[in-house]
């Protein structure tokens, strides 16, 4: 029984070291690329550290949907300025699409 808690102390030693880690690496960025690598990490299930940003483009938006089609969802009229990201995790690219301030962002796949 001694074992398993040493267990779970380790499991938790490295939960936290993740955490930090990722926590260092998110306050490199810009709230939108932020925004947009918890949005990749929380559908994915991969943890921030293992994200990496390729790209990001300043864009304006037609809609407040950012670009993206999104069936049954009513978007905001005119234009929004905001980012396109191209993130890569696991070998393979994502697209996301953010507004302005980063407190929206987007799948677009």
């Amino acid at each position: 029984m001694h074992e398993s808690f040493a267990d779970a102390g380790r499991l938790t030693d490295i939960a936290t070291s993740q955490r930090a880690r990722a926590g260092a690496y998110l306050s490199d960025v810009s709230r939108p690329q932020r925004a947009a690598i918890q949005a990749l990490s929380e559908k994915h299930n991969i943890p921030v550290d293992q994200i990496h940003l390729i790209k990001t483009e300043a864009m304006n938006w037609p809609t407040g949907c950012l670009g993206v089609v999104l069936p049954g969802v009513m978007c905001t009229q005119g234009p929004v300025d905001g980012f396109k990201l191209t993130l890569e995790a696991n070998g393979q690219q994502y697209e996301y699409h953010t507004n302005q301030d980063g407190t929206s962002a987007i799948d677009a796949a």
